[in-house]
């Protein structure tokens, strides 16, 4: 019985495992929501990953600059074919956190030229960022970083929620089981002892009692 139990948590898992494989979970690419601002001759990070958190390290991910080529991944690593000529050398993913779902682009010494509208491509999906070069603003700098831990925060929370799920249904299963098994045991209990006990009115005494034998050898009269 207990072997079901858990066989019934495995599919519970399995069915969840599924539907991600069958594309019923809407994956989304997300950007920043506000333009990413830097000055000359900084490095930037665009921002950009997956939603809910995926391992996207076999998929193939494209920076565009409108028309332009700013940097493909395919096959697991850089592919600078196509790749315009300005950003060569410039750009690169963080490759390790690829299996969380991150595909933000690291842009390096960027000039006023790299400004303007981004996207990028994973999964068939696109997001836009916004880059501005100039002055930056070091509270609206702080605002972003808040919103990326925010997300990620955002990330962590989804997961532990689906664990969570998963480790209730399978103790709720394995408490409904002992409630039932503890509901029949206490029933043919109290079905054994109605047949041993004796009825209303019947006599208490077994047949061929020694108390009765000696009643009936005192009852006897004596010889005269």
């Amino acid at each position: 019985m207990i072997s079901r139990v858990f066989l019934a948590g495995w599919l519970t898992v399995w069915v969840f495992c599924f539907s991600i494989a069958e594309g019923k979970v809407e994956y989304k690419v997300i950007g920043p929501s506000m333009p990413v601002t830097a000055e000359e001759k900084d490095d930037v990070v665009l921002q950009c990953h997956v939603e809910p958190e995926l391992d996207v390290t076999n998929e193939t991910v494209e920076w565009k600059l409108q028309d332009k080529l700013v940097y493909r991944y395919r096959s697991r690593t850089d592919d600078p074919d196509f790749q315009d000529p300005k950003f060569k050398g410039r750009t690169s993913l963080f490759l390790k956190e690829m299996v969380q779902g991150n595909v933000s682009l690291k842009l390096t010494n960027i000039t006023e030229e790299d400004a303007g509208n981004y996207t990028c491509k994973v999964l068939k999906r696109k997001a836009q960022v916004t880059l501005n070069v100039g002055k930056v603003d070091p509270g609206h700098q702080e605002e972003d970083l808040e919103k990326v831990s925010t997300v990620k925060s955002g990330h962590r929370i989804y997961v532990v929620t689906i664990v969570i799920f998963i480790i209730f249904s399978v103790i709720s299963r394995i408490f409904l089981w002992k409630c039932t098994v503890r509901n029949e045991t206490a029933g043919q209990s109290q079905e054994h002892e109605s047949k041993v006990l004796p009825g209303p009115g019947s006599d208490a005494e077994p047949r061929g009692s020694p108390l009765r034998h000696r009643s009936s050898g005192n009852s006897t009269t004596s010889p005269t």
